[in-house]
């Protein structure tokens, strides 16, 4: 299975490279609100990814490690807008998708690549530090 999950990992990066999601001015652009291809983007991955998530929670489907698919449901509280305004504010500072870092590196762009992998992972680091307690 690792070489299939390869597979569709190459191709999802190849779609990521020519979506220009690793170029900071389509970042920026979109963030700015002057180009609109990266909202049409995410709107037609929510197009899809919506119903047949909903096929998976209703047929009970087991992921391979054998858990049931169901998203969590939990009420919205602060820390979700506090890290959704970080999140927001290293998107836009990097200008730099999230998504796609390891794509950056790819494709020869391996210092900023280090550099947002390492603000992601440091992210997370302090996530997992301040919601353990």
């Amino acid at each position: 299975m690792s070489g299939l999950g390869f597979l569709v990992g190459l191709g999802f990066g190849v779609l990521m490279a020519a979506a220009r999601l690793t170029d900071p001015t389509v970042i920026r652009d979109m963030l700015l609100l002057r180009e609109g291809d990266v909202f049409f983007l995410m709107g037609g991955a929510i197009a899809v990814a919506s119903p047949i998530l909903f096929f998976l929670c209703r047929s009970k489907f087991r992921s391979l490690s054998g858990q049931t698919i169901a998203p969590a449901r939990t009420p919205i509280a602060a820390h979700h807008v506090w890290g959704g305004a970080l999140f927001g504010l290293g998107w836009a500072v990097s200008a730099a998708c999230p998504g796609p870092v390891l794509v950056m590196i790819g494709q020869g762009r391996v210092v900023p690549g280090l550099v947002i992998a390492a603000g992601i992972a440091l992210g997370v680091y302090l996530r997992d530090r301040t919601t353990a307690a």
